[in-house]
């Protein structure tokens, strides 16, 4: 009975120690996301870019205009003219093709066009005051800075252990 108990015990501490390793693989593994996420969103601030009037925006930067059936277009704006008719719908939402797009007031005369074209995603905030078309902010992001954020976050979780053992006083 007591080799049965004594082997009942070591077969429950192997379990144990097993969900333990489990629990801190898919710890760092979650840590590594956020780690990546948080770095993404740093990326995207970084490209930002907020405009004065008179200054040139982005090449990519885009406005929601309305073609002649009323559907709502993508168009880059270095491509608007004066006589065509901006789109003004507040949650506004639809497909281009392959991009999506999403149109928000976010003040009386103030627009954010979320644009997604499958790897390059663009938010652009511009005015519209007495019919002019004054850009305000554009911000960007691709997939190419999702992997670098998924690299970097490697190094910088085990230099945040380094740190952190030092300081903890752990050692191996």
């Amino acid at each position: 009975m007591d080799k049965v108990m004594l082997n009942l015990r070591s077969t429950v501490q192997a379990i144990c120690r097993a969900l333990r390793r489990l629990l801190q693989a898919l710890a760092v593994l979650l840590l590594w996301f956020l780690t990546s996420i948080a770095l993404l969103h740093l990326f995207e601030r970084l490209t930002a870019e907020r405009y004065a009037p008179g200054d040139a925006p982005h090449e990519q930067f885009q406005i929601l205009v309305l073609q002649e059936d009323g559907q709502p277009a993508l168009l880059a704006l270095r491509n608007y003219r004066f006589d065509m008719q901006l789109a003004r719908q507040d949650a506004l939402s639809g497909r281009q093709g392959d991009h999506f797009f999403r149109l928000n007031q976010l003040d009386s005369d103030t627009w954010q066009l979320y644009a997604d074209r499958d790897t390059f995603i663009t938010t652009q905030r511009y005015r519209i005051e007495g019919g002019q078309l004054m850009p305000l902010a554009f911000r960007w992001r691709n997939v190419g800075h999702g992997f670098i954020a998924f690299i970097i976050a490697l190094p910088l979780l085990w230099l945040l252990k380094r740190l952190a053992t030092k300081v903890l006083g752990k050692k191996k």
